[in-house]
């Protein structure tokens, strides 16, 4: 969006030199639009992780493989749009909501991210709402219950 500012934010070693270098040759950013923050997103205080979700315009979920999602799910939880690579269980996790690209394919990519930041308000609001409807769906409950109910079966899985 016009005057918005891009950051990405992850440890060292989470890729955000490779992914700033792919940023850099489709998009020529005016200056101070762009930064970088050292810290890995599961280590900042949540209310500084929640003050970033609030200003962002756009999130972007990069890994080659990835266990469960929870940053997109948190992202989309809290009204955030999401584009995210179609690799491990975020299809499943995340279902048809985010703007989804091959993350070996770096047009691809590009493409989502351009996607996600150009769309109309009327576009971001259902985005918003099919995210916060998605994220309603994975409960710290749900998964409790889900593994109560495993834990205390009378056959074993696969039986």
């Amino acid at each position: 969006p016009a005057g918005g500012k891009l950051g990405l934010v992850g440890g060292v070693g989470s890729g955000k030199s490779t992914l700033l270098a792919l940023l850099l040759r489709y998009y020529d950013p005016p200056r101070g639009m762009l930064f970088v923050d050292g810290h890995d997103v599961l280590d900042l205080d949540p209310r500084a992780l929640r003050a970033l979700y609030d200003g962002a315009a756009a999130f972007l979920w990069p890994p080659l493989s990835e266990g469960f999602g929870i940053p997109p799910l948190e992202a989309m939880a809290l009204g955030v749009p999401v584009a995210a690579s179609r690799t491990s269980a975020m299809p499943e996790v995340l279902g048809e909501v985010p703007v989804w690209f091959d993350p070996r394919d770096e047009e691809d990519m590009a493409s989502a991210i351009l996607q996600v930041v150009a769309m109309t308000g009327a576009e971001r609001d259902t985005m918003v709402d099919r995210g916060r409807a998605r994220a309603r769906m994975w409960t710290w409950e749900d998964a409790a219950r889900r593994l109560w109910d495993l834990v205390t079966e009378e056959e074993p899985v696969g039986a």
